[in-house]
């Protein structure tokens, strides 16, 4: 019988660590499609819960041509009072699916399937396909620090590849004006990624923010040679040449 009761012992163990998981993933799942179905809807002191109140966390959202990123929850949550008081900002669609979730203490990080579309027709401002959630536990509850969201369209990885996270890397030297350092982060990804015209897009953008338009339009150029289609590029070239 004594031989029984280390097994027995072990085995409760297991069961029990695998019930907690699987409650802490469902938990998990349950922010993130609150966190994205109260947006849509509108309702803020829903949509505040399922963050993090701190001054560290981020939201990004990136596509070719546009990035929009915030960094603390003060400029998150204005961010958000702003759009749900306006009567003209309607959200698409916004679902999230297929869940990978990675939990390791009180910290999780998620990779989902996103389908998210703001606007309509010729209006239509942006589609994001794919998000990389940042989550910690406080007080038993699990919060959001971070949400990276992105079009995959605009990469040559349709995933979220290096190319993606060097890329939001890049970004976030330059919106902390740190516009060398962007630089030689953007110049990486051209090197890594030679064929995506988002890499070379987001280098032109570097060398506009620091004043070099001659260098600019050059890679503004090679990203619509990859691209034809990248009407920020054409727009950004039309806007410096007539300077």
């Amino acid at each position: 019988m004594k031989r029984l009761i280390v097994p027995l012992t072990l085995l409760i163990f297991i069961v029990s660590a695998t019930l907690r998981a699987g409650d802490d993933e469902r938990a998990i799942t349950a922010c993130i499609k609150k966190e994205t179905s109260s947006f849509a809807a509108k309702d803020y002191d829903a949509w505040a819960t399922c963050w993090a109140h701190e001054p560290y966390i981020m939201e990004l959202y990136t596509t070719a041509g546009r990035l929009t990123f915030f960094k603390s929850w003060d400029s998150l949550s204005m961010f958000a009072k702003a759009v749900f008081a306006s009567e003209t900002t309607e959200p698409g669609k916004i679902e999230t699916s297929n869940y990978d979730i990675h939990i390791s203490g009180d910290m999780a990080v998620v990779y989902a399937d996103e389908n998210v579309s703001y606007g309509s027709g010729d209006g239509k401002i942006f589609n994001l396909d794919k998000g990389l959630y940042n989550l910690k536990k406080e007080n038993g509850e699990w919060r959001i620090i971070s949400v990276a969201m992105a079009n995959t369209t605009s990469y040559e990885n349709r995933d979220l590849s290096a190319e993606l996270k060097i890329n939001i890397a890049g970004y976030q030297l330059l919106s902390e004006n740190q516009i060398d350092k962007a630089i030689k982060v953007f110049t990486l990804n051209t090197e890594l990624y030679p064929k995506s015209f988002n890499t070379w897009d987001s280098l032109a953008e570097a060398y506009m923010s620091k004043g070099d338009k001659e260098t600019a339009i050059k890679y503004y150029k090679k990203s619509l040679e990859l691209n034809p289609q990248n009407t920020n590029a054409q727009k950004m070239i039309d806007k410096m040449q007539s300077e």
